[in-house]
């Protein structure tokens, strides 16, 4: 199988000009997919010839263009750059399987020290196992680019914002990461917000109020909250907090599916140790693991496993019309206060 890169190690790779004739590049945080393409682009690209020695396509390769593109010699550049997305050559789901190795062993007798190729796919099926070994025989190597841990991304926060003099509190930031996904993508966006608004108000840290001002809502956060006046018998607290996310448009689905997926969440951490061993367990920040330990006691394990086959029971009434999605969730809740 080809030799397996992650974010850092192809990023050194190509500081050091150790450059592959072919990456197969995936993964879920394009960020850093974009970023590690730039860096590639300015080792290999001489100034004004991105017209001339950088290509890119999208979706299944045209044979004879993507052949013709590889054998081209660079203009003025290191080497030409062919930059690839969605082509489905290593995903059996899209396309002929025999086509798509037709062409693979069109590819790798052209790559050679004037080009480099970079297939950029959403999922790569990695039984293909002859074909990630051709790609290693033919001088590729397979990247992987998961979404980053939770003190990556606190680490990166504080990196980023430190350019522009700015601070952010703790509480903020473990915040923010939740409410963008552990997204590098969307956390850039709301932190251009963020910077702006910092530059507009002349604010220094970046706080919740802050937050909550400029940001997205924390789903997350709400569900949290949610759960905490239920598991307190608020009821109406916990309608109240419904009837608000509604109104800011957050899709009915969406709660519901972030309600299952914590009740079962609070079903794990009733089995866990401790808060740290849940977190890892279930790859969660640890100040979400603990405060999931926390809630769990409030619940017999029972009535968790009630109001998780009660989530199921409320989806298909939403989605068999016997329920209109509002009321569905309020009954929801309700049963949710009464089990607590």
């Amino acid at each position: 199988m080809a030799e397996k890169f992650g974010y850092r190690a192809w990023r050194r790779s190509i500081e050091k000009g150790q450059v592959s004739a072919c990456y197969l590049i995936t993964g879920e945080e394009d960020y850093l997919i974009r970023h590690g393409l730039g860096l590639l682009r300015q080792k290999l690209i001489a100034p004004g010839c991105e017209h001339l020695d950088l290509v890119t396509l999208r979706g299944s390769l045209d044979p004879d263009q993507v052949l013709s593109e590889l054998e081209t010699v660079p203009f003025m550049s290191q080497r030409r750059l062919v930059v690839a997305y969605d082509t489905g050559l290593f995903n059996s789901k899209q396309g002929s399987g025999e086509a798509k190795l037709n062409l693979l062993d069109k590819i790798w007798p052209r790559l050679g020290e004037g080009v480099c190729l970079c297939l950029v796919e959403v999922s790569v099926d990695k039984r293909q196992k002859k074909k990630l070994q051709a790609l290693e025989a033919a001088g590729g190597q397979l990247v992987e680019i998961p979404k980053e841990e939770f003190a990556s991304l606190q680490s990166w926060l504080s990196a980023y914002l430190g350019k522009s003099q700015l601070r952010i509190s703790r509480e903020a930031a473990e915040s923010l990461i939740l409410r963008c996904d552990f997204s590098m993508s969307e956390l850039a966006l709301e932190l251009n917000k963020l910077e702006n608004y910092c530059l507009y108000s002349g604010d220094q840290e970046i706080t919740l109020d802050l937050l909550d001002l400029c940001c997205r809502e924390d789903l997350q956060g709400n569900i949290f909250k949610l759960t905490d006046a239920v598991s307190a018998h608020r009821t109406t607290e916990a309608l109240t907090l419904l009837d608000k996310l509604l109104k800011q448009k957050e899709a009915p689905a969406l709660i519901l599916f972030m309600l299952a997926r914590h009740f079962r969440q609070l079903l794990c951490a009733q089995e866990a140790a401790s808060g740290p061993v849940l977190a890892k367990r279930l790859k969660l920040p640890p100040f979400v693991g603990k405060r999931l330990k926390s809630q769990a006691s409030r619940f017999p394990q029972a009535q968790l496993l009630k109001l998780c086959q009660a989530c199921f029971h409320t989806d298909r009434a939403i989605k068999s019309g016997q329920l209109d999605e509002r009321t569905a969730l309020e009954l929801l809740l309700l049963q949710a206060g009464s089990a607590a």
